[in-house]
Formats: C-alpha cells, structure tokens, sequence
C-alpha cells in the first residue's frame, strides 16, 4: 500500500477524560499515530495511575458519587498533559515522514533527523 490512513486526536482532543462516572484511558482518550510507539506504553501508565488513586477511596465506608469524580478529575489532571504530549509528538513524527511538513523536502534531511531524535 502506498496510502494509509492516520488518525488521531490531535485537533481535537477530549475535553475531559471523564463524565460522571464513566473514565476513558487508552486510546481512547489519547488516540495518536503509531510513530512513537508509545500508545500501549502510555496505557499501562494510566492503568498504573488509575489504582493508585482509587485506592484513596479505601478509607471511605460508603463511596459516594462525588468521590469518585474527584478520583476522575484527579486521574484526568495528572495524565492529560503528558498524553496530549503523546498525540501532538507522534503526529509530528508522522508528519515529517510523510513528508507533510514545510521544509520537509529533500534537502533538508538535518533539520528532519534532529527534529525527529528530539522526540
């Protein structure tokens, strides 16, 4: 194939991770282009994240909605900037591959490599 499609949510990434109770981790709530590697990496950090904080409700007898959106937004403000920092890199990455970018001509191999190794 030389065409294939790269989808991610760099133009419009989620407004939140969570509503109510419902949380998304993963790809869904940071889908990015393969160029990285990185998109399972970053999932088994918010599965990693995500106990440490629930475990916070262990001390409550009776866990109210209320707890659990703290639960949420807390996971939410602690992942959101690195995993956005995942879709806008790849998506980078992705672009100056594909040749997509200004300045991304042969030519200009240099300035590509040293954008790309400081990824």
């Amino acid at each position: 194939m030389d065409k294939w499609g790269l989808f991610n949510l760099a133009d419009h990434p989620l407004p939140s991770f969570y509503s109510g109770r419902m949380l998304v981790i993963g790809e869904s709530a940071h889908a990015s282009t393969p160029h990285h590697g990185l998109g399972a990496g970053f999932y088994m950090e918010n599965v990693a994240v995500l106990p440490c904080l629930l475990k916070q409700l262990d001390a409550y007898s009776e866990i109210l909605p209320d707890d659990l959106n703290a639960v949420f937004a807390a996971f939410d403000t602690s992942r959101r900037q690195r995993d956005q920092w995942l879709v806008e890199s790849s998506r980078r990455a992705a672009c100056l591959y594909e040749w997509q970018l200004s300045g991304t001509a042969p030519g200009h191999f240099d300035a590509m490599h040293a954008d790309i190794q400081a990824r």
